[in-house]
């Protein structure tokens, strides 16, 4: 018994060593926050939406584009293409002056429209247009409004995402603390058996025992040798887990704050009527599906829209040079004309092909589809929440079970090491109610990380920010 007692001794100094330096499930859910791709793509998802809304929103402003070009062309034509030059000014004979400033005039609107050759031309312009949408049917503003509650969506999908990735942690976070528990115990239950078969084998060896005795004793040893290898098999596969989810690659010592959370989280009080109505209000999911019902509502409006005419403002300013040559080109205002123009223009469909009305139908199935779809994770949400909520009160009445059963077996421990302490009783007794109070010890284990899983499965089914719970992150 004192060994025993210096063991457990040894054990929760090594625990209060490791507290202060120990993972808390804070710092888990931390870690899992900074490392999680799937997280990090549904922040993303939200920066995305934020830009397509913005994007569309845009067009609501005038749109004003600035064009500009360049070209510089050589042509050759064939000779059948050319006409021999020719002077009217060199055939008069005898002319006035009014006469030959005529045919200069025609000579050189002649030259400059024959073809020669071989022609050279530059062309440059530039243009700003400006183009404001003044009615579309209500298309764009319908657009935006879808935008705007895609936006919303994204937002709240991180957030939900956040919330399914912390109770994600938690499961794994108590999971290899069961774990690493369970195999302390069974360790030390090995170790006590080793004791007591060396304790039976010498005094079988003295003839003060049965082999019966010696068998029995055996046999507990062989028996917990599977126990502890299961424990450690399933030590490796919760930490191999946890890894995976939380990218951690520190030595694995939790500090779960165990009693005290189990205390704070039994006392936890809800009815059935009251943890439905708060769901409705506060569930994530609901408010998705009321989002998504929201837009194909308003893309049915927008459809049945589709025969409305679109009126949009434009306006433009253009300035052109065009020269012969490059010799003849030059940036001078003088070689430069203009043009200005402003209109409205209005467009209206006649005949689409019936398309637009298979749009609308389809707009409207759409609708119904999403209407079903409320309903039916209502429906859910209300179960998830009943199964939730039974299995927090089974895990309370659980965990009372097992606080008296602990106490039980430690009371059974104590008399029967009474008893073997006066030679009224044997130590196969105490050995016996050594494994009765190991037992017990993983089973209260078992509770209070039960009902500890169970109270964060019960508030992210109540729509409760598990982030406040946990503490600020």
């Amino acid at each position: 018994m004192k060994r025993l007692c210096l063991i457990m001794l040894v054990f929760i100094s090594t625990a209060a060593l490791y507290s202060e330096a120990g993972l808390t499930l804070q710092s888990a859910v931390r870690m899992a926050i900074e490392n999680n791709q799937e997280l990090q793509m549904a922040k993303e998802d939200v920066i995305i939406a934020e830009q397509n809304y913005n994007e569309v929103r845009g067009q609501l402003f005038p749109q004003i584009n600035l064009n500009a070009s360049y070209g510089l062309s050589w042509t050759t034509l064939p000779n059948s293409a050319t006409i021999p030059s020719f002077s009217i000014s060199d055939a008069l004979t005898d002319a006035s002056d009014n006469e030959n400033f005529i045919a200069g005039t025609l000579d050189m609107m002649m030259e400059r429209m024959l073809p020669t050759k071989e022609q050279e031309e530059i062309t440059f312009a530039g243009q700003i247009a400006l183009s404001q949408p003044i009615f579309l049917g209500g298309k764009l503003i319908n657009g935006i409004r879808v935008l705007d509650r895609v936006k919303s969506i994204q937002e709240k999908r991180y957030e939900l995402e956040l919330q399914n990735m912390i109770i994600t942690v938690i499961n794994s976070y108590f999971d290899l603390y069961m774990a690493q528990e369970g195999l302390a115990i069974q360790k030390q239950a090995l170790s006590n058996a080793e004791l007591h078969f060396n304790r039976v084998e010498n005094l079988y060896n003295q003839g003060l025992l049965s082999e019966y005795d010696k068998l029995r004793a055996e046999l507990e040893v062989s028996r917990l040798y599977p126990e502890v290898l299961n424990f450690e098999n399933l030590v490796n596969l919760a930490e191999e887990n946890f890894r995976r989810i939380t990218g951690f690659t520190e030595e694995m010592v939790l500090f779960p704050v165990l009693d005290e959370k189990t205390t704070e989280y039994s006392a936890f009080e809800i009815s059935l009527e009251a943890a439905l109505g708060l769901a409705h209000d506060t569930r994530i999911e609901l408010y998705l599906t009321n989002l998504m019902t929201d837009i194909y509502q308003v893309q049915l409006n927008a459809e049945k829209m589709n025969y409305f005419p679109n009126v949009l403002l434009q306006a433009d300013i253009s300035t052109f040079n065009q020269s012969r040559s490059i010799s003849d080109f030059s940036f001078n205002k003088d070689n430069f004309g203009n043009s200005r123009s402003i209109g409205v223009v209005f467009q209206m469909p006649l005949f689409t092909g019936l398309s637009n009305t298979s749009t609308r139908i389809r707009a409207k199935s759409e609708l119904r589809k999403a209407e079903y779809d409320a309903i039916n994770l209502t429906e859910l949400i209300n179960l998830e929440i009943r199964q939730t909520w039974q299995s927090f009160i089974q895990s309370k009445r659980f965990l009372e079970i097992q606080e008296m059963n602990l106490g039980l077996a430690q009371r059974a421990l104590n008399i029967a090491q009474t008893r073997f302490e006066n030679q009224s009783g044997i130590q196969l007794e105490v050995f016996d109610a050594q494994i009765q109070f190991n037992a017990a010890q993983i089973s209260l284990a078992e509770a209070k990380i039960r009902i500890i899983k169970d109270y964060f499965a019960l508030n992210k089914a109540l729509g409760n920010n598990l982030n406040n719970i946990i503490g600020e992150l």
